[in-house]
């Protein structure tokens, strides 16, 4: 058994067990095996592919663009083109304007120039 496992000690029941006192008693080992799982597990860190400006809403946009995409490339007509390209302007223009947005609110070492290790 892992040693930080064997190690975590559950509090002392409560000799006479009330609703009150197995809440706090719950609450304590709660709180204990929280601590633990903080203590022992690695941060996540930003990752330089991330996308902090990325919204709900453009992923809509992105799921419809591939889906005109797709039907554009199936059928092939002159109107599902123009549905597809219509589509692409507005999903691109909506990327750029909110990557535009969030850029000039973050700030200039936000971004790692290198990529992190590990």
């Amino acid at each position: 058994m892992d040693p930080i496992i064997k190690g975590f000690k559950f509090p002392a029941t409560p000799s006479c067990p009330t609703p009150p006192k197995l809440d706090a008693w719950m609450l304590e080992s709660l709180n204990r095996l929280v601590a633990l799982l903080k203590e022992h597990t690695p941060v996540s860190r930003t990752s330089h592919h991330s996308k902090p400006w990325w919204t709900p809403h453009l992923t809509i946009l992105c799921r419809e663009y591939h889906k005109a995409a797709r039907a554009a490339k199936k059928h092939d007509t002159p109107h599902m083109q123009e549905v597809a390209g219509t589509s692409r302007a507005g999903y691109f223009k909506a990327i750029k304007a909110r990557e535009e947005q969030t850029l000039v609110l973050l700030p200039a070492d936000h971004y790692p120039s290198e990529p992190l290790d590990g």
